[in-house]
C-alpha cells in the first residue's frame, strides 16, 4: 500500500481515518476462503470435498495434500524486528503473514532439509504480485529454522488457474531480508519526514481518503 501511495498509507495506517469496510467482493472472498479450508482439511482425511462453488479447485487440494504429508492451514506467523518468531497480537509484532495452506514434504526429518510449500487462495481479478510469494517464502524460512526451501504460488479461484511458483532457497535468506527492510525502511523515512505524496493508481476508484485530488467518485 505504501509503494503504491503513500497518502493512502497514512490515511489508513497513521491517521487512521480509512476505516475497513467489508464490500460484496471481500465478503464472497471470505466465505469461499473458509470453504477452501474446509476441504484442505476433509482432503487431508479423506473425505469428499464440498461446497459447488469451490469444486473446480478440489483438484489441485487432492494434488498438494498428496504430495505433503505435513499440511497446516490458515497459518498466522509474526515475526519483530529482529526477525524472530513473536504471538499475531503482541506488541512487538513487526512483520505478519497469514498462509492460506502450507505444506511440508519431509515433516519428520530431524536435518536441515525442511522443504515448504504455500498456496494462497485468491479470489476476483487475476493480479501476479511475486513480491508478496517471496515474502512468504522469507517468513516461512525465517519462522521454520530447518527449512531448505520454500516454493509459493497463488490460485486464482474463479478462474481455475494457479500463478508461476516463486521458489526461495536458505541461500538467498539474506538477500530478500536485506531488499525487504529496506523498503520497510523507506515508511520510517516518510513518518520522520511527514511526507505522503499521492500517487495516482487504479486503486483510486474505490479509495477512502475523500480529499484526494485524484478521487473518481
Amino acid at each position: 500500500m505504501f509503494e503504491s501511495c503513500p497518502l493512502l498509507f497514512q490515511h489508513t495506517h497513521i491517521l487512521k481515518t480509512v476505516k475497513f469496510v467489508e464490500n460484496e467482493a471481500m465478503k464472497n472472498g471470505r466465505i469461499k476462503h473458509k470453504k477452501l479450508e474446509d476441504n484442505v482439511i476433509l482432503a487431508a482425511s479423506q473425505q469428499p470435498q464440498v461446497g459447488d462453488d469451490v469444486l473446480h479447485v478440489a483438484p489441485i487440494i487432492s494434488a498438494f495434500v498428496a504430495q505433503h504429508p505435513g499440511i497446516m492451514v490458515e497459518e498466522e506467523v509474526a515475526l519483530n524486528r529482529k526477525l524472530n518468531p513473536t504471538g499475531w497480537f503482541d506488541k512487538d509484532a513487526w512483520i505478519r503473514a497469514k498462509m492460506d495452506l502450507v505444506g511440508e514434504v519431509n515433516p519428520t526429518s530431524k536435518l536441515p532439509d525442511r522443504v515448504l510449500s504455500i498456496l494462497d487462495w485468491k479470489t476476483g481479478q487475476v493480479r501476479e504480485t511475486p513480491d508478496q510469494l517471496r515474502l512468504y517464502n522469507m517468513v516461512a524460512m525465517l519462522r521454520w529454522d530447518r527449512t531448505r526451501s520454500v516454493t509459493s504460488a497463488f490460485v486464482f479461484v474463479d478462474h481455475k488457474k494457479c500463478s508461476a511458483p516463486i521458489t526461495s532457497h536458505r541461500i538467498e535468506l539474506q538477500g530478500l531480508v536485506n531488499e525487504f527492510c529496506d523498503r520497510a525502511e523507506a515508511i520510517q523515512i516518510a513518518y520522520e519526514r511527514g511526507t505522503w505524496p499521492a500517487t495516482k493508481n487504479f486503486q483510486c476508484r474505490w479509495c477512502g481518503v475523500t480529499t484526494c485530488k485524484y478521487i473518481t467518485r
